[in-house]
């Protein structure tokens, strides 16, 4: 019931060949654009879980992938 687009967000990921299928769940990701970087992140929300640590799990995985954004761009 969200009032935007959420656009790309977690489902499969992988490859399938003649030989080999493998697919992991995309819970990180990121969408270059021309102009813009969109970094996404999810969670496994439960019936146990507990909304301020699922927060800052989001929270710890962005930070890992802007940590990797930026490590190319210290002098």
């Amino acid at each position: 019931h969200e009032s935007f687009c959420r656009g790309w967000y977690a489902g499969a990921c992988g490859l399938i060949s003649e030989d080999v299928a493998e697919f992991a769940v995309a819970i990180r990701c990121a969408l270059l654009t021309p102009d813009t970087l969109r970094l996404y992140a999810g969670a496994g929300i439960v019936s146990g879980s507990e909304p301020a640590a699922e927060w800052q799990e989001l929270d710890d995985k962005l930070a890992n992938l802007l940590g990797l954004l930026s490590q190319g761009s210290r002098p």
